[in-house]
């Protein structure tokens, strides 16, 4: 096979840009991945493996157009007698002249799922991204491709969720502060509404939230026991593609992990949070770090925003590597996070055991799209709420103390998704710090 036997690329542009059968589209993509694959396993020039490259995701983005063209005539098509079904409700495909099926064109229904995932890239973007692959000499894959398109098709649905979403008075998205019990108002709550629900529960350990040490103290099976409540309770309110994420310590983690499985959720990882420094012990290692556990109902249909926790890999950091994901890797399941100090400015006075910023908006944005419930049944200084606001979803908290409802109520007040520029500082700042500790490493 000669490299040679393949059209040159502006004769490909041309003709692709006006082509309208799908069955010259396919043979040309089938010939210029096999080319590519020959040029690759006889060890020819780079340039010309790309050249095969570019042709071929040239007709991969072409054949997915076709195909969605055809499904949206078929689907209009319906009531006018001349009936085409669609590729959504059957394999075959019909032009408008011949019947042509999935299995004519050597094509699954993966292939075309891909393809159309291709096609939905802007023509800028696509024709920046095959000339930046081309300056830096890094290979055309059809699969970084994918992943833009299903990154344009996730922004158009947040665009559109975002739109709908009700404002409050003061131009933020919508929240909501319960004074209460959380169990018993989780239990009030309407079935299947929340995206996310986020609890950093009382780790049961001596910690004042302002009715005495004691009432954090409880024997082990009594904490145990209300834990069951409040996560039936939390379950409850999730939503059938929605995630439960919970914090706590070591003295009952392993517990938590085991009675959440048994509740028929899903174990997606199990985060450590390194807090950086943390409570100096003198007869065992000093504890600076928690667990933080990311659970969803279903295994497979779940929101997951992988842009919010990306970092750069060392592919592309050290090594400019051609093969490295623009986009760069993602974070790894330790998180390295600072703890607030006292002096911090978004402390709330007083309160014990209040959690940074950062690391909510990593949680409420790869977990949630704007619009959505994100629901925080121990509420404490609001960190949740503030979150959710800065990054356009709505907010719903359960405190049972008066005096953090109020203090936490105040804070969520001032809070409007103008801030959302000060999170994407801070997100980058994370990704520094974790690429940080991955170098150190490794």
């Amino acid at each position: 096979m000669a490299a040679n036997s393949l059209m040159s690329m502006p004769v490909a542009k041309r003709w692709l840009a006006t082509v309208d059968d799908l069955q010259q589209v396919v043979d040309l993509r089938h010939k210029a991945k096999a080319i590519e694959q020959y040029c690759r396993s006889a060890k020819q020039s780079f340039a010309v493996q790309q050249d095969a490259a570019e042709i071929k995701v040239r007709a991969e983005r072409r054949a997915g157009q076709l195909l969605a063209e055809m499904k949206e005539r078929g689907e209009r098509d319906k009531g006018k007698g001349g009936y085409r079904q669609s590729l959504s409700q059957s394999s075959t495909l019909k032009s408008l002249d011949r019947a042509i099926t999935c299995a004519d064109l050597g094509l699954t229904r993966d292939d075309v799922s891909r393809w159309q995932t291709q096609a939905a890239v802007p023509k800028p973007d696509f024709e920046k991204f095959i000339a930046e692959s081309r300056a830096s000499q890094k290979e055309i894959t059809s699969a970084e491709l994918r992943r833009m398109g299903q990154r344009v098709k996730r922004h158009a649905e947040r665009k559109q969720k975002l739109a709908t979403a009700k404002p409050s008075s003061n131009g933020a998205p919508a929240f909501r502060l319960l004074l209460g019990d959380a169990v018993l108002e989780l239990r009030k709550l309407q079935a299947g509404t929340a995206r996310l629900v986020f609890a950093d529960p009382p780790y049961n350990i001596g910690i004042d939230y302002g009715r005495g040490a004691k009432a954090d103290q409880l024997p082990a099976k009594n904490f145990l026991r209300w834990c069951d409540e409040w996560f039936a309770a939390a379950i409850h309110v999730l939503a059938t593609d929605g995630s439960l994420w919970v914090m706590i310590g070591d003295e009952y983690a392993a517990e938590f992990c085991v009675k959440l499985k048994s509740l028929g959720l899903v174990l997606r990882n199990w985060i450590k949070w390194y807090e950086s420094f943390g409570v100096n012990c003198t007869n065992k290692f000093n504890r600076c770090s928690r667990h933080l556990f990311y659970f969803t109902r279903s295994p497979r249909s779940f929101v997951f925003n992988a842009e919010a926790v990306t970092r750069p890999s060392d592919r592309q950091a050290l090594y400019n590597d051609r093969r490295a994901d623009h986009h760069g890797k993602l974070w790894d399941d330790v998180w390295l996070i600072p703890r607030l100090t006292g002096t911090s400015s978004e402390r709330l006075p007083h309160f014990p055991t209040q959690l940074p910023l950062e690391l909510l908006l990593a949680v409420v944005s790869c977990a949630s799209d704007p619009g959505d419930l994100v629901v925080d049944p121990f509420n404490g200084s609001g960190t949740t709420g503030v979150a959710a606001i800065q990054l356009g979803r709505r907010y719903l908290g359960i405190e049972k103390e008066m005096r953090w409802w109020r203090e936490s109520e105040k804070r969520l007040e001032g809070t409007t998704p103008a801030g959302t520029a000060r999170s994407k500082g801070s997100m980058r700042g994370r990704r520094s710090r974790v690429a940080h500790v991955a170098a150190a490493a490794g």
